[in-house]
């Protein structure tokens, strides 16, 4: 449910039922936490999606090509460069998709040079 609402643009419904998921003491997937970090994006708010990122270090998720994309577009798209850069240095893996955030997430924010690089 929680990634339709963020598919669909419906980002406080998104943030309210991963709020109401971790109340209730539920696991939260993969998928959902990406569902997660877009809506928080989308919203700009920067709060809960620092605290989905906690969450999923403190719960030993891995930074695996689906979440650490998912974090990296979050920090990027509110303007924390500096912090999407981080999680792509504490990747277990570097991909494409990955490579390719970053040297977009660079070009967004005016630092073609960077991106060159």
């Amino acid at each position: 449910m929680l990634v339709t609402y963020a598919q669909n643009g419906r980002n406080e419904d998104a943030v309210r039922v991963f709020r109401e998921m971790k109340v209730q003491g539920r696991d939260v997937s993969l998928v959902a936490l990406s569902g997660f970090f877009t809506a928080c994006a989308n919203l700009g708010a920067v709060a809960e999606g620092r605290q989905g990122h906690g969450l999923a270090v403190v719960g030993g998720l891995q930074l695996d090509s689906v979440l650490g994309s998912s974090i990296m577009n979050f920090y990027f798209k509110v303007g924390l460069v500096e912090e999407a850069l981080v999680v792509f240095g504490n990747m277990v893996v570097r991909d494409m998709v990955t490579w390719n955030l970053v040297v977009a997430g660079y070009v967004w924010f005016g630092m073609v040079e960077k991106a060159l690089e």
